[in-house]
């Protein structure tokens, strides 16, 4: 099953990636790092699992770029 977009704005907020999330209607707008970003719920998945597969890349050096993300 996968995770909720909620789920993973929790796991970038653990892990520093990023530091706000506001929700307004259907756009999110998301701070990260010194930017922020107004992305649709489709945006902002991509986002935060680029954020996450690029930080756990960088800390483990696996090409998790190769994960079968289930549907």
């Amino acid at each position: 099953m996968r995770p909720t977009l909620d789920e993973l704005f929790d796991l970038c907020r653990d892990f520093k990636l990023i530091s706000d999330v506001e929700q307004d209607g259907d756009e999110y707008k998301i701070q990260c790092k010194d930017e922020s970003f107004e992305v649709s719920g489709k945006e902002a998945a991509i986002l935060v699992r680029g954020l996450l597969i690029g930080h756990f890349a960088f800390h483990t050096r696996d090409d998790l770029s190769l994960a079968n993300w289930l549907s």
